[in-house]
């Protein structure tokens, strides 16, 4: 049985160029002018391979790649994604959205054929138990649910490209902890639903005090607690430097917004804590 390769472009040139190429080496093809067809043509047909443009209008192929990428009905599909750059900030991308090769096409596409065949031999083949399971989902994939996760894609990648640029503005202010603490936090409290924020920067200098700047939305929490959320927070990260050296770790309260306060007495009455570390 002939595997079935979708290629998405919108170049109708490169597309048929591409496409003639795969026929000649005997796979059954399927094509798309763009990245929102495509996903439309993937969910139908569940192809054995996807090669996939990045400049699309509408849904570029990293949004293509990571839709694709996040469903379990499709998520092992091998995607090779082409690009006529050749920077690293492309190929980074395409590896982060979960494609499985990046290509520049003015170079590489003379080795695609290899490539494809490379995946397709180490690619799993499903079972018969996952072949009637994934025929019964593409069933019930209606055109309104495929659009839900297009708009859904969309979304959060406008989201994730906000943020990230909220972010970016902010190192101007890297020079004044004070300030950027606080537009850190203003930044959180906006996109953030919490009782108990916190931020740290771990200063190289074992000697200068250590604080972590909190902010309570909504919580009433006597000094006690607070300062054994402080402790549970140094314990988690940096706990050796923090055993060793505890007097020089302090907090600071940049905010208290008590509207509709609730009363916590321990770390237990809080639903979650998360602590997120970022090294650099």
């Amino acid at each position: 049985m002939k595997k079935k390769i979708l290629i998405v472009d919108d170049s109708i040139t490169q597309l048929a160029s591409i496409k003639l190429t795969l026929l000649k080496y005997g796979y059954d093809v399927l094509t798309a002018k763009d990245g929102v067809e495509g996903i439309f043509v993937a969910y139908q047909m569940l192809p054995d391979l996807i090669v996939a443009d990045i400049v699309m209008p509408e849904i570029n192929g990293y949004q293509f790649c990571r839709l694709l990428k996040n469903d379990e009905l499709t998520k092992n599909i091998p995607i090779i994604l082409l690009t006529h750059l050749n920077e690293k900030l492309d190929r980074f991308w395409g590896l982060r959205a979960g494609a499985d090769a990046f290509l520049t096409k003015d170079k590489d596409l003379d080795n695609l054929q290899d490539i494809i065949e490379k995946f397709l031999v180490n690619n799993i083949a499903h079972s018969e138990e996952e072949k009637k399971k994934i025929f019964e989902e593409r069933k019930l994939m209606s055109s309104s649910c495929i659009q839900a996760k297009i708009k859904h894609i969309l979304d959060q990648s406008l989201i994730e490209s906000t943020i990230i640029n909220e972010f970016r503005n902010l190192s101007e202010f890297v020079l004044n902890a004070k300030v950027l603490n606080k537009e850190l936090l203003l930044l959180i409290t906006s996109i953030l639903d919490y009782n108990v924020a916190g931020i740290f920067f771990n200063d190289r200098d074992d000697k200068k005090e250590k604080n972590v700047v909190f902010s309570f939305y909504n919580i009433d929490l006597e000094d006690e607690l607070i300062e054994e959320i402080k402790s549970n927070f140094f314990e988690t990260i940096i706990k050796e430097e923090y055993t060793n050296n505890k007097e020089i770790y302090t907090y600071n309260v940049f905010e208290k917004i008590n509207d509709e306060a609730h009363k916590a007495k321990c770390l237990e009455d809080f639903q979650s804590v998360d602590i997120v570390p970022i090294e650099y």
